[in-house]
Parts: C-alpha cells; structure tokens; sequence
C-alpha cells in the first residue's frame, strides 16, 4: 500500500487505475489539440493559396467561387464568424467583376451567404446595404468592364486590399497555432510523465514481490 499523507491509503492498484484514467484524459485532450491544430493549418493553407490566387490576378468569379467554398467548408466551426467577417465584403465587392451572364446566381449565392453568415444583426445589415450599392453598380453600363479591368487585376487596389487582409488573417491564426503547439508540447510532457510514474508503480510492486517469493524460498 501506499501512503497519500493526510488523505489517508491507497492501494498501488487503485493509483494504477487513477494513473490510467488520468492518462486516458491525457491523451484525449492531446488528440483534441492536436486535430484542432491539423484544422487550423489546413485554414491557413488554404487561405494563403487563396491569397496566391488574387496576387495573381485570378478573374473574380474564380476569387469568388473559392472564397464560398471556404465558407462552406468551414460554416459550423469556431472558424466560421470570423471567416465570415473576413470573406463576405470581399464576396461583395467582387461581384461587379463577374461577368453578366452569371451575376444574377452570383448575387443570389452572396446573399444567402449574408443571411446564413454567422455574424451580428447589426453587421448582416451593413453587409445588405454594401450589397445593394453592387446591385446599383452593376446596372451602371460599362461598369462591369471598366471595373474588371482597373479593380480585379494583379496588383490593383482591390486586390491588394484582399491579399493585406488575407495575410493578416493568416498571420493570425498562426500566432495561436504557435501558442497551441506549445500547450501540446506541456500535454504530451504531462502524459510522458503519467506513463512514467504508472510503470515506476509496477516495477517497484514487481520488485517487491520477487523478493517476498525469494524469501519465501529461503
């Protein structure tokens, strides 16, 4: 048995069992941290290629096609209000750039992406009212041209607007994967040292017993 000061006796079997669960919570916290981080480095790839991809001059409907994606695959994650605070003024933006056979599913799409967005009320008007200003634009004739040419290139105000927000974001996310990897770097430390105690217990009881046995057989 072992001694556990003012809280009384334990036996070496019930620390056993307490060192497993306890390392069990470990190492599930670890797998939890770990796949969390795996979804966040996948969130800045794809947002860099994204980013790649404006610096570029990729046409908007391209931009804007992989931008919804992104929302997609991200809509219900702890990642989603911010991508939607980042992603649907940008979305807006680009649809005078998208060519006229497509803005009427383009403008849809954008719209239910407003009304889905996991953002404030406050916000999803503000994004209605930016997206009424396009509609206007749009109707504009020549517009589309003119802004496909000077706003949607490489290098064009627009998007080097996007790309600055684009890399700030990502500079983000990796400052909490840096920070997240070090918290994974103490569980992992923690569970070692679980594991270490849990076979330390076992070898001294193995240790015990063998000499009980061999003073038994004098």
């Amino acid at each position: 048995m072992t001694d556990i000061g003012s809280t009384g006796y334990m036996t070496d079997g019930e620390i056993i069992a307490w060192l497993q669960e306890k390392s069990s919570d470990q190492y599930s916290n670890l797998r939890n941290c770990m796949n969390i981080s795996n979804d966040r480095s996948d969130l800045m790839n794809r947002l860099t290629s994204l980013r790649a991809d404006i610096d570029g001059g990729a046409a908007p409907a391209d931009v804007l096609a992989e931008m919804q994606k992104i929302q997609t695959d991200y809509a219900g994650t702890p990642y989603a209000p911010e991508l939607d605070q980042l992603l649907v003024p940008m979305e807006i933006k680009l649809l005078p750039g998208v060519p006229q056979d497509g803005q009427q599913k383009a403008f849809s799409d954008v719209a239910a992406g407003v009304d889905q967005a996991t953002v404030s009320d406050g916000d999803k008007s503000k994004f209605k009212a930016q997206l009424g200003t396009a509609q206007v634009l749009t109707a504009i004739p020549l517009v589309d041209d003119v802004l496909t040419k000077n706003q949607f290139t490489a290098g064009s105000a627009t998007y080097k607007d996007f790309s600055e927000k684009l890399q700030g974001e990502t500079e983000q996310l990796g400052r909490v994967d840096s920070l997240a990897l070090i918290k994974i770097q103490e569980i992992m430390s923690d569970a070692h040292q679980t594991d270490q105690l849990g076979s330390n217990i076992l070898a001294s009881r193995d240790q015990a017993s063998n000499s009980i046995v061999g003073n038994i057989r004098g």
